[in-house]
């Protein structure tokens, strides 16, 4: 098993469109049933009232869905799901999912809820994050047409079978003012003129922003979710540091979950690796160094060297 010591939230701040790898250990970890169980805990109204046990069982039998809509297993998995491929899709360009699942909660008929969880480190990417997270219920509710609901004439319920949907947000570099918080926007009634006695149903989407503070410093907290995704994305603690943290707060921490952790650190080492190459592939297209001094310099064969700028996909001039 993997020992070298890193932080998850080291790779957090190396995102681009190249880290596919690190992109899945992520996904692969925050869907891990006990730690998203915690999440939806604190997040989804239904779920408050639950003892985690109780959220863990009420994942799909498909499990967790982790995927890209327009790929042939976003396909498998939205059928999995009972939503509509084709409507994920807005003018050409696909709507893309950090990940998406469906909760059954019990009872004498199971309450199916559909669960978008996205992870975004800006917490002001230049738009309202939640204005997007209405976007993603909205394509999400939309897409159950066919498959949940009908609005055919015969059907006697029409849009009365429209699953609720919840897009929850973890930012997890929130600037320090609203550090530690968790805001809930959702669809209210209020009667402006008149009165109504009648108990029509319509709340049908939610959206929850998470923000970890830039600081990870969750002392004014009692939330447990809170203090989880703190040690989580923390820089400054190590791969054994988080973990003993996770079991402080509560977590299980499974074999699958620790190596999930390491594989993390070690692409955190993969992507030094590559920024150091990246450095000196730099220097000696600017004519500042040497091949030859680049190779004695990171104490590599010229084989190796050479290797390793093809690996990272940098080109010499």
């Amino acid at each position: 098993m993997e020992k070298r010591l890193n932080s998850l939230g080291q790779i957090l701040v190396l995102f681009n469109e190249k880290d596919v790898t690190l992109d899945r250990h992520i996904k692969r970890l925050m869907v891990e049933t006990p730690l998203l169980a915690r999440i939806l805990k604190e997040t989804v109204e239904e779920c408050r009232k639950m003892e985690l046990e109780e959220i863990e069982k009420c994942f799909t039998k498909e499990g967790v869905i982790v995927a890209e809509s327009g790929s042939e297993e976003a396909s498998k998995c939205l059928k999995a799901l009972e939503l509509s491929q084709e409507s994920l899709t807005a003018d050409g360009e696909h709507v893309i999912f950090d990940i998406l699942t469906a909760i059954f909660l019990p009872g004498e008929e199971p309450i199916k809820i559909f669960i978008n969880l996205e992870f975004q480190k800006d917490d002001h990417p230049g738009y309202d994050i939640p204005t997007r997270g209405w976007f993603h219920c909205a394509r999400i509710l939309s897409s159950q047409l066919g498959r949940e609901f009908t609005n055919h004439p015969d059907d006697k319920d029409k849009y009365g079978n429209m699953k609720k949907v919840y897009s929850i947000w973890i930012c997890s570099n929130s600037a320090e003012i609203r550090a530690n918080s968790v805001d809930r926007y959702r669809i209210e009634r209020k009667t402006i003129i008149g009165k109504n006695s009648d108990a029509p149903r319509y709340d049908l989407m939610s959206v929850v922003v998470i923000n970890i503070g830039n600081k990870r410093n969750p002392r004014d907290t009692d939330s447990k979710m809170l203090l989880i995704l703190n040690a989580l994305f923390d820089r400054k603690l190590s791969k054994e540091e988080k973990l003993k943290k996770l079991e402080e707060y509560g977590m299980p921490v499974t074999q699958e979950v620790e190596e999930e952790v390491s594989d993390m650190c070690t692409y955190t080492s993969e992507v030094e690796k590559a920024t150091e190459i990246s450095t000196y592939v730099k220097l000696i297209n600017k004519k500042k160094l040497s091949i030859s001094d680049a190779i004695e310099e990171t104490k590599m064969t010229e084989k190796e060297f050479l290797a390793a700028v093809k690996t990272y996909g940098f080109e010499l001039k």
